[in-house]
């Protein structure tokens, strides 16, 4: 596989109540917190990062 030098994330809407990637407690959203989702998002970036060949990071130009 070839490896993953960039991801783009658009429209997330982080810190809306409706998203599914904002993490919610009894008062509303829970700033101090990450909800599920996210951390499981973070997660499966870290694996498929770790896939990669080369780990040091790219230099800008390369």
């Amino acid at each position: 596989m070839t490896d993953i030098h960039y991801v783009c994330l658009s429209d997330l809407h982080f810190g809306e109540e409706s998203s599914i990637l904002t993490a919610l407690n009894e008062n509303g959203v829970d700033p101090n917190n990450p909800a599920p989702v996210v951390v499981e998002l973070v997660n499966c970036l870290k694996e498929l990062i770790s896939k990669n060949e080369r780990k040091e990071k790219r230099e800008e130009g390369e």
